[in-house]
């Protein structure tokens, strides 16, 4: 019985620490989508990258990254 019991923790923590790979893996995404929109625009204008001041955050409910307007 306590084999079922140390079996079901460890089914829980692997559970957790996979929900958490995949929530990353979601921002990775998100981010990966922002990076190709500003390399696009940047190669439209002509320009460089290192001038932006946009700041993003990673809004959760959304899955993913938006823009922080002051």
């Amino acid at each position: 019985m306590a084999t079922n019991i140390s079996m079901i923790g460890l089914l829980e923590r692997h559970q957790k620490l996979v929900d958490e790979i995949a929530e990353r893996v979601a921002e990775l995404e998100a981010m990966k989508k922002i990076l190709k929109y500003h390399i696009s625009e940047q190669k439209r204008q002509g320009g460089s990258m290192y001038g932006t001041t946009d700041e993003y955050r990673y809004d959760k409910n959304k899955k993913e990254y938006v823009r922080v307007v002051e």
